[in-house]
C-alpha cells in the first residue's frame, strides 16, 4: 500500500500535538511496510529531503502556516502524479482543502484527521469577534465532501455528528509511543505534583492548575514540578509558591519529567503521555469538551475527575491507591493507545476505502 500523507507542518517543525501525531502515524505505517511520502510546509525553502528516513517534500510557508491551503496544492498534485498513492491522508484544517482538490482530480480516496472541532465552544475561550471568525471558518472546512473523516477523540466525533457527518466519521485515537512513554519511576522523599506541556493560551487551563497547587501547598508537604513553555508572568506565579519551573524541553526528553511526577494535573495528549509513564492523572478542567476527549480513560477509572484538592487529599491518605492507579494507567494506555494498535485501525480504514 502507498499513502501520501500531508500536513502544513511536519517534524522537526513542531508547533504542537498535531506534528507529533503526524510523525507517529508516518513512522508507524512505514514500520508496517506501507510506502509513505509526506508533503508538508517548513519555514525554509521548498525542497525534497529525507527526514530521518522519511521522504518529505517541503513547501515554503511564508508568510504564515495557513498559506499551505493555497501553496500546498501544486506540490501535492505533482507528488501524487509521480508517487501514485492508494490513499491521501490529510489533516484539517490547514491541509485538507488542497488534498481534497488533488484527490478529486486524480480519483484517489481521501481521509482527513481532525485534531479539534470546537464549534460554539470557541465562545467559551475567545472574544465574540474572534470566536465568530473561528466558528465560520471551521464550518466552511467541513462543507467539503471528504471521503472519510477521523475524529481523534469523542468530542470531535460528537461535533462531526452535529454537522451531519456521522456516516463518514470514525473515532481513531491519537497514538502514544509506549516505547518512549513508559514507567521508569524512582523513589523520592516527597510526593511530586506537576504538569507538562504548553502553559499559555486560553484553552490550557493553567490558572486552574496554579490554583490547585496553591490550595494543596497550604496543607500538604509536597513538591511541585512545572515543565513547558510559559509566559514570564506564569513562571513567576508558579515559582512564587515554590514550584520548580522548567522551560520547554525537547519532546523526546519529556518522559524523564513525567517519571518524576507522581500526580499529574492536565489535559489532552500530555495527560495520556503522563498516564503511559505511570502518573496518577487528574483532569485539570472538567468541561464537557475535555470529559468527552478523555471519555475512555475516565470511564475505565484510569483518569480522575473532580475537585483536585479532595482527590489529592484522598490519594495522600492512601498511598497504595497511587500505585494502584499508576499501574492501571500504564496498562490502559498500552491496551488502547499504543502506536501499533492505532496504526492497525488506520490500515483497516484505508482498506475499507479501496
Amino acid at each position: 500500500m502507498k499513502v501520501l500523507f500531508t500536513k502544513e507542518l511536519f517534524s522537526p517543525y513542531i508547533a504542537g500535538g498535531g506534528e507529533i501525531y503526524g510523525e507517529n502515524v508516518v513512522r508507524g505505517l512505514m514500520k508496517q511496510g506501507v510506502k509513505v511520502q509526506v508533503v508538508a510546509g517548513s519555514w525554509g525553502k521548498s525542497k525534497f529531503e529525507n527526514y530521518k528516513d522519511i521522504p518529505v517534500h517541503r513547501v515554503n510557508l511564508w508568510p504564515m502556516r495557513y498559506s499551505f491551503n493555497v501553496k500546498g496544492y501544486l506540490p501535492l498534485l505533482n507528488v501524487a502524479k509521480k508517487f501514485r498513492p492508494d490513499i491521501i491522508h490529510s489533516n484539517a484544517p490547514q491541509a485538507s482543502f488542497p488534498a481534497f482538490l488533488v484527490s478529486s482530480q486524480l480519483g484517489i480516496p481521501h481521509v482527513v484527521s481532525v485534531h479539534f472541532l470546537f464549534l460554539k465552544e470557541y465562545f467559551r475561550y475567545f472574544n465574540p469577534v474572534t470566536a465568530s471568525l473561528f466558528y465560520v471558518l471551521e464550518q466552511a472546512v467541513f462543507k467539503v465532501p471528504y471521503d472519510k473523516i477521523i475524529a481523534l477523540d469523542h468530542w470531535v466525533y460528537r461535533n462531526l455528528c452535529r454537522l451531519g457527518l456521522r456516516k463518514k466519521s470514525v473515532v481513531i485515537q491519537h497514538p502514544i509511543n509506549t516505547n518512549i512513554f513508559k514507567s521508569k519511576r524512582r523513589k523520592h522523599d516527597k510526593i511530586v505534583i506537576g504538569t507538562v506541556g504548553t502553559l499559555y493560551g486560553p484553552t490550557k487551563g493553567t490558572n486552574i492548575i496554579f490554583n490547585a497547587f496553591k490550595q494543596i501547598k497550604e496543607k500538604f508537604d509536597v513538591e511541585f514540578l512545572v515543565v513547558g513553555k510559559s509566559t514570564d508572568e506564569q513562571k513567576k506565579m508558579f515559582e512564587k509558591i515554590g514550584a520548580k519551573v522548567v522551560g520547554r524541553v525537547p519532546y523526546k526528553e519529556t518522559p524523564r519529567y513525567y517519571n518524576k511526577i507522581d500526580i499529574f494535573i492536565g489535559q489532552g495528549m500530555s495527560a495520556k503521555e503522563a498516564m503511559a509513564c505511570g502518573c496518577v492523572t487528574i483532569l485539570n478542567e472538567p468541561t464537557l469538551r475535555l470529559k468527552l476527549y478523555h471519555k475512555p480513560e475516565i470511564n475505565a477509572g484510569a483518569m480522575l475527575v473532580g475537585n483536585h484538592f479532595k482527590i489529592i487529599e484522598n490519594l495522600l491518605s492512601k498511598p497504595k491507591q497511587i500505585k494502584k492507579i499508576s499501574e492501571k494507567s500504564v496498562k490502559f494506555v498500552k491496551e488502547n493507545y499504543r502506536t501499533e494498535k492505532i496504526i492497525n485501525q488506520l490500515l483497516s480504514l484505508y482498506k475499507s476505502m479501496l
